[in-house]
């Protein structure tokens, strides 16, 4: 199987971008999720709604990115 797009572009970084980009987006729910339009909170699920969740799952994903930094995974 050959390289994708995005490993040919990025190399072995290619691999923790996504845990970073995924870290950043739940982190950024996280903080605007009070702020949220009612309109725009019902088109999530209700465990998106909870800050503490999505923090928690930040954390998993940026945890999960260094460790393939560290190539620990």
């Amino acid at each position: 199987m050959g390289q994708t797009i995005g490993s040919q572009i990025f190399g072995s970084w290619y691999d923790v971008i996504g845990w970073v980009a995924g870290a950043a987006l739940f982190f950024y729910l996280a903080v605007t999720v009070e702020n949220m339009p009612p309109h725009q909170k019902e088109r999530f699920p209700p465990f998106l709604l909870n800050k503490n969740i999505c923090v928690v799952i930040a954390l998993f994903m940026a945890l999960l990115g260094v460790g393939k930094v560290l190539k620990w995974w």
